[in-house]
Parts: C-alpha cells; sequence; structure tokens
C-alpha cells in the first residue's frame, strides 16, 4: 500500500473494504431510476459495497447522496 493509503486507513473507522462476490451481484441489481448512479459504474460498486457490508459512504457526490436520501444506503456529505 503506498504512502498516502496507509496513511488513510490508519484514521479512525477507516478501513479498505474487501470485494466479495455478494458486492459484484449487488451491483446489477442496484435500483435505476431518476437521481440513481445508473451510468457511473464506479459509483455503483461503492454503493454495492456499503449497502453489502454496512458501511456508510463519505462523498460529496450529489448523485451518491440523492440516492442514500431514497434510505437505500448510509452516507455523509462531506
Amino acid at each position: 500500500m503506498a504512502g498516502q493509503e496507509r496513511r488513510l486507513t490508519s484514521l479512525p473507522g477507516m478501513k479498505v473494504a474487501p470485494l466479495p462476490p455478494e458486492v459484484l451481484v449487488a451491483v446489477s441489481v442496484l435500483p435505476t431510476a431518476p437521481n440513481r448512479p445508473a451510468n457511473d459504474p464506479a459509483d455503483r460498486i461503492l454503493i454495492a459495497t456499503a449497502r453489502t457490508l454496512g458501511y456508510t459512504l463519505v462523498t460529496r457526490d450529489r448523485k451518491m447522496l440523492d440516492y442514500a436520501a431514497g434510505g437505500d444506503v448510509s452516507a455523509l456529505p462531506c
């Protein structure tokens, strides 16, 4: 792991999330509706990871925050 990643993951509450098969399946079944992150594969992977593993997303991404406002995943704006 590079220096910056090591520094970030040493912060309280921060960790590298695994990418198990359940997350990859969850990516394919995320709802696609207005204000949903349907077109950005990276957003879909992050959301599916948070949903599957019970994590809270910390993001500035408006579409991800709008998605979270629907109650499908926990997110905090930063």
